[in-house]
C-alpha cells in the first residue's frame, strides 16, 4: 500500500481520536497507527530509478563552421530582418548522445532541452544566437543568427557546442561573414 495513503490513514485515526464519545473506535485506532507511523518513519526511502550510463567525450574535433548564405525574414515582431545560416561542416563526428533529451536544465522555448547547447558568438564574446533543444547532430547544418535590416553584422563569428552534463566545450575557428 502506498505510503501517504498510509500515513492519510494515520491522520484520520488520530481525528478519530478527538472525536468525543467514540472511545472504542479511537483506541482501535491508535493500536493501528502507532505500529504504522514507526513503520513508515523507518523505512528507506525508495531507491531511484538508475539513470543512463553518460559517456563524457573530450577527444572530439573542434566544429568546422562554415558560412552557407543569407536570407530575409520578417521577424514574430513584424521587422524585416536578415539571417545569417551557418552550418558545422564536421557534424557527423558528434555523437547522438550529445543530443539527447535533458529536460531537467528547464525547458528550451516550446522544446524539451537537450544535453548540449549550441550558441553563436561573434569576437569579443556577444552571443547573437543559442539553441538548446537540438535533437540530432544533423541540426548542425543550419544554425543562424538573424539581425534587423540595415543593420551592420559583426565581421565573424564562432560556435560553441557545451555538453551541459560532462562540462566540455567544443569552440570553433571564427568564421568571417560576407558583406550583404
Amino acid at each position: 500500500m502506498n505510503k501517504t495513503l498510509l500515513l492519510a490513514l494515520g491522520v484520520l485515526a488520530a481525528g478519530v481520536i478527538l472525536m468525543p464519545g467514540h472511545a472504542v473506535v479511537a483506541a482501535a485506532m491508535v493500536i493501528v497507527s502507532v505500529p504504522l507511523a514507526v513503520w513508515l518513519l523507518a523505512s528507506p526511502a525508495p531507491e531511484p530509478e538508475p539513470s543512463p550510463t553518460v559517456v563524457c567525450h573530450p577527444e572530439l574535433p573542434a566544429p568546422k563552421l562554415v558560412f552557407t548564405h543569407i536570407d530575409e525574414s520578417v521577424g514574430d515582431n513584424g521587422k524585416h530582418c536578415v539571417r545569417y545560416h551557418f552550418a558545422v561542416q564536421n557534424w557527423a563526428d558528434f555523437p547522438a548522445d550529445l543530443f539527447a533529451d535533458a529536460s531537467w536544465f528547464g525547458p528550451c522555448g516550446d522544446q524539451v532541452s537537450s544535453r548540449t547547447a549550441v550558441n553563436l558568438f561573434a569576437e569579443g564574446g556577444r552571443r547573437y544566437n543559442g539553441f538548446c533543444g537540438l535533437k540530432e547532430s544533423a541540426a548542425l547544418q543550419d544554425i543562424w543568427f538573424f539581425i534587423g535590416l540595415g543593420e551592420t553584422p559583426p565581421p565573424a563569428v564562432y560556435v560553441t557546442l557545451v555538453d551541459r552534463i560532462c562540462d566540455i566545450a567544443y569552440q570553433s575557428a571564427s568564421t568571417p561573414i560576407p558583406a550583404a
